[in-house]
């Protein structure tokens, strides 16, 4: 993370643009396909591919599931955190260059596009985001 003082970059988008991305991309190369999981109680309810190839497929990825190594990388993901997220919760996760997974970042739901989930079930995620979660550590995201 990079923290910048008044005055000290240079204005404007192209500038931005290319220290977010140098930033996100990392050593570990650039994501391809992304990603997005509705979780509730430690379980994906449901996903949607957001990304594919680098190009964004959003509303249009119906239908496309992920595949059976992303699910399994989220699956390790959720396990590790179970005891310090909140009960209801968005988890971007991504394929790299490199044919790795990475996380790219957790969301409170409410606040999270559905893309092509099925909304139903991703209601019922945003739903429980609402209702408090006295199990969750204090300093846990989204608490």
């Amino acid at each position: 993370m990079n923290v910048f003082m008044h005055g000290t970059v240079e204005a404007g988008f192209d500038v931005l643009k290319a220290k977010i991305d140098g930033d996100m991309a990392g050593p570990a190369g650039e994501f391809v396909d992304e990603y997005r999981l509705f979780v509730l109680d430690n379980q994906v309810i449901t996903a949607s591919t957001y990304m594919l190839n680098k190009e964004f497929v959003g509303d249009r990825s119906q239908g496309l599931a992920l595949n059976e190594k992303s699910i399994r990388f989220a699956e390790r993901v959720i396990q590790h955190i179970k005891d310090r997220m909140p009960k209801s919760y968005v988890l971007d996760i991504g394929k790299l260059s490199t044919g790795e997974y990475a996380v790219i970042e957790f969301n409170p739901s409410w606040g999270s596009g559905i893309y092509g989930a099925d909304p139903t079930l991703a209601l019922k995620v945003i739903k429980n985001a609402v209702q408090n979660n006295s199990k969750c550590s204090p300093d846990a995201p989204g608490t």
